[in-house]
């Protein structure tokens, strides 16, 4: 989504740049807003549509949930709602 995009490009660019620091908390910007507002969808969709037993829609949210941990991996924090 566009968005997502807006908000992944301002968090790499501020790794890019050369005058990181290390109180800087921009590069969080991504992974709290999957933690605010994606997660909270993915684990609605889990406790009331997503049939188990549906290969296609297993598949779609193992993808999903990869993309999302890969993202919250890159971040430094422990976000434990990422964790649960």
């Amino acid at each position: 989504m566009p968005w997502f995009r807006a908000v992944e490009e301002f968090s790499d660019a501020k790794k890019s740049s050369e005058s990181k620091r290390d109180d800087d908390h921009d590069e969080e910007v991504l992974p709290r807003v999957l933690e605010k507002t994606v997660l909270p969808k993915i684990t609605a969709f889990v406790k009331n549509v997503w049939d188990p037993l549906s290969t296609s829609q297993t598949e779609n949210l193992v993808q999903l949930c990869n993309k999302v941990f890969e993202k919250q991996v890159q971040s430094k924090s422990e976000c434990s709602r990422t964790k649960q």
